[in-house]
């Protein structure tokens, strides 16, 4: 494989931001850099999948976001009976349960409805491979969280050794380490290639 095919693959599974979790994602500067949309993840980004409801940080989270002015959407690969039942305790009013992630046909479908710039979009969740791709594929920002347990338990023993694969490599390159988070802050953004 060329450097170059190399260098775009890992563009793909880079994170704007990588923080241990959600409460570490600095809302006040998303704002400041012009982020409109925020479109999150459920399992193991904002509560364990086991966790049927929103608790009091998550709550305290999505206020933020919305306080700042800034659009939320939930988007899940759970079933809709899940995603929904969260969506109403937490007050959001638009979820999408079912996405298919990483395709990228629901995510387009939410960013199509508003007539935004790419760049003004954030994704959050926990995998490199379901949602940061995704964001990446569609120019978006993204924010990778650490997930909240293990995510062995669901992901297919190809995408576990290709996950293993992309940190590696990202590591190798500089790019991202496990374990090596920042700030929470947008920081300078990569054009992808």
């Amino acid at each position: 494989m060329s450097k170059r095919r190399k260098g775009l693959i890992s563009n793909f599974f880079r994170p704007s931001i990588y923080v241990r979790s959600f409460k570490d994602v600095n809302i006040n500067q998303l704002k400041r850099h012009g982020i409109k949309l925020f479109i999150c993840d459920l399992d193991n980004t904002l509560v364990p999948h086991y966790t049927k409801l929103p608790n009091r940080d998550v709550m305290n989270f999505l206020e933020k976001i919305k306080s700042a002015g800034i659009e939320l959407v939930l988007m899940s690969n759970n079933v809709n009976s899940r995603v929904s039942l969260f969506a109403k305790r937490a007050g959001v009013k638009e979820y999408k349960a079912n996405a298919k992630k990483p395709f990228k046909r629901v995510a387009k479908s939410i960013i199509e409805k508003r007539d935004l710039d790419r760049s003004k979009i954030i994704f959050m969740g926990d995998q490199i491979i379901m949602d940061i791709l995704v964001a990446n594929r569609l120019k978006c920002e993204s924010i990778l969280v650490q997930p909240l347990v293990s995510t062995t338990y669901k992901m297919s023993s190809f995408n576990l050794f290709l996950e293993k694969r992309i940190y590696k490599n990202l590591e190798k390159k500089n790019i991202l380490k496990r374990g090596d988070f920042n700030n929470g802050n947008l920081g300078e953004t990569f054009e992808l290639l």
